[in-house]
């Protein structure tokens, strides 16, 4: 799972079409708030690099060596839009935006 910047899809609407009028209506029935990439119960066979997460398979004849450089996430971890520290500046959202519109 690669560590990827979290954004607001508020962010991203400005980013698209800047100063344009905004609703909040509220969640539907189903909706997701927060998207979680790394879930608490896998947090117990992941391991956290520079930029990634590696959740382990559980089989028993899975090589647990493949990973050496790895390090285990601590009790309770989890990954997710909301606990994520790093945020998409608005100068990397209007990047992208822009890298979109002219792909």
């Amino acid at each position: 799972m690669p560590k990827i910047l979290s954004m607001r899809i508020t962010d991203l609407a400005e980013a698209v079409a800047p100063g344009c009028r905004m609703e909040l209506i509220g969640i539907h029935p189903g909706e997701k708030v927060h998207e979680v990439l790394v879930a608490e119960d896998e947090a117990r066979h992941t391991l956290e690099f520079d930029d990634k997460y590696i959740i382990r398979p559980m089989f028993q004849w899975w090589g647990r060596d493949s990973w050496k450089d790895g390090k285990p996430l601590s009790e309770g971890f989890q990954f997710a839009s909301e606990t994520n520290s790093q945020w998409l500046s608005p100068a990397a959202r209007k990047s992208l935006i822009g890298e979109s519109f002219h792909a």
